[in-house]
Order: structure tokens, then C-alpha cells, then sequence
């Protein structure tokens, strides 16, 4: 689609054939663009994620805008457009090579740490990051203090998580652009929001979701490993969040794109991987590379299937550490291709932080 500029009068012509609800709808977003002169997020239009970007250089022009409510087209190649800008995203945050000295460090998990014996805040020997993109902004307008109400640490619980700590901290800190719950209180960081080892951020306006925590053990005697089980656990509960937010917002899950990134990793030990074999049948090796990172681009429109993108990763995971086991056996923590967290529920009895 082009990015040409569309004349008023033709414009005004186009809005003629809305429905009154789409045309204040059509009217609004273009009035805003016009006064900010600069590209506009995603936004939702008579139900479908249209790709907005009016101004210099722009990917769609009013006109396609309106012709595509008008008519009931579809942007060229949508999946190919979403796909596009969660590489931008990642590109932008720290997240699209591995290879790189700055693979996952983020504005989020640079603040990353955990107190020594001498409560000096240290760097974590490993860090992972869950994270999400959905059409922009996250939530409608006006229901803000309606979404801080259902961030509510008691009450946003997923299994296989079954203590109160996926949320970690009761209210958020505004970090950079993002509402941050973190867990930064609990160990008595001063000032608190300058460290914390686990945290939530939601960038509303720029639909970015980003959850930082510690693969592995905060003790120096275990900190050169990482608990698969705890980390196929933990983005089960992050992927069963995401459906819960998109239920409760009106979003729609087949429009999140959806990542797990580890920095790290190298030199480290793949552990708590199975109960149904003996730890001394596994076999693996520490890693060279020190970045893992799985990600699923969404596809508008095909949704996604929690317990097949949580096998996709812990298969991920599994071959960054050379994982080697019984070829009888399924994936670890899945029956059947679902998810059953055996380990997890056993030996981490559901517990997060």
C-alpha cells in the first residue's frame, strides 16, 4: 500500500460509506495523526488490527485506512506486516540477535539483581525474559484504573504458579515508559526500585509486555544452573496471563506475538528436567552460545494453542543444552504433547519466587 497524501475532500468522500460508529472511529484516528504528524500504532478498526503509520514515510495512507473499513479489505500480507514489526520491537529492545554483548538487556533487565551475603546487590549470573506484542495500545481508553484494579497480586494467579508472587509486588513503579511490578521491596533494595530480580512491565500505549526473572538458583553454589522445569512453568503461567489479559481487555490472543529469551547461558547446566527419568539417563552439554531466544510471531486470526507454543520452547530449550534421553519418553513436563509439569508441581510444590 502506498504512502501517498490523500487530499481532504477525498478523504471526506471515503467516510461517507462508514457506519456512524466506524466513522467517528476512522475520523478520530486520522484527526490525531494529522495533529501529531507522525506514524500511529496499531489500532483496531471494525475488528481488524489495521497497521496505521500515516505521515512521512508511512507504510499505509489515510486513504487505506478508510478504504479498508469502506470495502472490507485486508492490508497486503497482514502476518507478514505483524511479523515485521515484532522484529522492529525485539531490534529495538535488545532482543533479535543472540550473538550480540547486548542480547536481552533491556531497559527492564539491566535493574536486575539479587543481595550477597554482604547485602551488596549483585548482578544475576542468568537472566530470562518472557515477552509479548499485541496491537496498541494494550487497553481501551478510559478503563486504566479498571486495569490497575486487575493487576491485583492476590487475585492474578496461573497455574502451575500457585503462590501469590507472579505479580510480585502489590502496586506498580513507573519505570521508563512501562507500568513495572517488581519484587524489589522483598529484599529490602533501597532505593527499591533501583533492583529487583523479578518483575512484570506493560508498556500500555506501545503493547509491549516484558517479564524478567531468574531461571535458576539466586545462590552462588547453584548459579551456574538453570531449572528447565521452573522455566517451561513459569511461561506456561506468562502465556496463560496473556489469554486472561486479551478475555478480560477485549483483545485478541491470535494477535500477540509472543517470545522466551535467556541470557547467560553459557558454561551453565540444564537441571530439574524430569521426573519420570532418573537425573544420571539424561545426558547435555553446557552451552557455547551465551543467548537463547524462541519466539512465535502471531498470525491474525489463527490462534495459538498454549500447551503446543509451551513444547515449541521447551523443545528450544532442550536443544540449546544438547539434552539427550530416552527416545521413548515425550518432552519433559508434556503428556501426550500437553503440558503436565510433573517436576515442577513435585519438587517446586508451585511455588515461584
Amino acid at each position: 500500500m502506498s504512502s501517498r497524501e490523500d487530499k481532504p475532500d477525498d478523504i471526506e468522500q471515503l467516510l461517507k460509506g462508514l457506519s456512524p460508529e466506524n466513522y467517528a472511529r476512522v475520523k478520530a484516528l486520522l484527526d490525531n495523526a494529522s495533529k501529531q504528524s507522525s506514524p500511529v500504532s496499531i489500532t483496531s478498526i471494525g475488528g481488524s488490527a489495521i497497521g496505521c503509520a500515516i505521515g512521512s514515510g508511512a507504510s499505509l495512507s489515510a486513504r487505506d485506512v478508510v478504504t479498508t473499513v469502506v470495502e472490507g479489505a485486508s492490508p497486503v500480507d497482514e502476518a507478514q506486516r505483524v511479523g515485521a514489526r515484532f522484529e522492529r520491537e525485539m531490534a529495538a529492545r535488545n532482543l533479535a540477535d543472540g550473538t550480540s554483548p547486548n542480547f536481552a538487556k533491556t531497559k527492564y533487565t539491566k535493574r536486575m539483581g539479587f543481595p550477597n551475603d554482604q547485602h551488596q546487590i549483585v548482578p544475576l549470573r542468568t537472566v530470562g525474559t518472557f515477552f509479548a506484542l499485541a496491537p496498541a495500545p494494550l487497553i481501551p481508553e478510559g478503563v486504566k484504573q479498571r486495569f490497575l484494579q486487575w493487576m491485583n497480586c492476590n487475585e492474578r494467579g496461573y497455574k502451575p504458579i500457585d503462590d501469590c508472587f507472579f505479580l510480585p509486588s502489590p502496586m506498580p513503579d513507573l519505570i521508563s515508559k512501562a507500568h513495572v511490578w517488581h519484587n524489589g521491596h522483598r529484599h529490602r533494595f533501597f532505593p527499591m526500585v533501583s533492583s529487583y530480580s523479578t518483575y512484570i512491565a506493560l508498556e500500555l500505549e506501545e503493547g509491549w509486555i516484558e517479564y524478567g526473572f531468574c531461571p535458576g538458583s539466586y545462590f552462588e553454589q547453584d548459579k551456574d544452573k538453570v531449572y528447565y522445569a521452573k522455566v517451561v512453568g513459569g511461561f506456561v503461567a506468562f502465556l496463560r496471563f496473556l489469554r486472561d489479559f486479551a478475555e478480560t481487555f477485549k483483545g485478541d490472543p491470535s494477535t500477540m506475538s509472543v517470545g522466551l529469551a535467556m541470557r547467560g547461558t553459557t558454561g551453565t547446566r540444564l537441571r530439574c528436567i524430569s521426573k519420570r527419568i532418573m537425573e544420571h539417563h539424561l545426558g547435555g552439554a553446557t552451552p557455547e552460545e551465551d543467548g537463547f531466544r524462541w519466539v512465535n510471531a502471531a498470525i491474525p486470526g489463527t490462534d495459538w494453542l498454549l500447551g503446543r507454543l509451551a513444547r515449541q520452547a521447551a523443545i528450544e530449550i532442550l536443544d540449546h543444552w544438547s539434552y539427550t534421553g530416552p527416545a521413548w519418553t515425550d518432552i519433559p513436563e508434556f503428556t501426550d504433547g500437553k503440558y503436565t509439569g510433573d517436576y515442577y508441581r513435585a519438587d517446586f510444590n508451585g511455588q515461584w519466587y
